[in-house]
């Protein structure tokens, strides 16, 4: 029960996540493609600001990751410091109380709970699963920020033959690719 409860967590968590990198990117990608049209179009000095949105764009995906990293991982390593997880392990020994709970949970040792052990053991074969799920997150991420690179860098390649745009643009890319 536990366990089901971690991993629906993970998984929103990653949801979350991909929204919240699907916004970011779409928004960044967004503004750095209208500011390389808008260069293509009229002032071609504004080219070499296309590039500052993307940037912007993929150090924002960059900390979104980390960022859900960190809360997974806490949450894997000690899912006990949840207010419900903590609720359902006290209901389970009968134990109970909501005025006393908080009290004693901060008075109370810490040592590892059998009850707790035993609801540990499916998350810890699901990690393999769960780890797979970041990487496919993660890839997801790497396809976003590859397609929004190109959109800005062939654009200067193919009608202006700007090369500098377009390596910048890609190296930016390679960047995000190898974190």
């Amino acid at each position: 029960m536990l366990s089901d409860y971690i991993l629906h967590k993970i998984v929103t968590l990653y949801e979350k996540t991909y929204n919240r990198l699907v916004i970011a990117l779409a928004s960044t990608a967004m503004a750095s493609v209208l500011t390389s049209g808008v260069a293509l179009l009229t002032i071609p000095n504004l080219k070499y600001l296309s590039i500052a949105p993307l940037a912007v764009g993929l150090a924002a995906a960059e900390k979104i990751m980390r960022s859900t990293e960190i809360k997974v991982r806490k949450l894997l390593e000690a899912p006990e410091r949840e207010v419900e997880v903590a609720n359902y392990l006290t209901r389970l020994k009968d134990l109970y109380i909501e005025r006393d709970y908080l009290t004693r949970y901060s008075q109370q040792p810490k040592i590892e709970d059998p009850l707790l052990k035993k609801e540990k053991k499916p998350l810890e074969a699901s990690r393999r699963f769960l780890k797979s799920r970041y990487t496919v997150l993660k890839t997801r991420n790497k396809l976003v920020v590859t397609a929004t690179a190109l959109a800005v860098a062939l654009p200067h390649l193919i009608i202006e033959k700007d090369v500098f745009i377009a390596m910048a643009a890609l190296a930016l890319a390679l960047y995000v690719k190898k974190l």
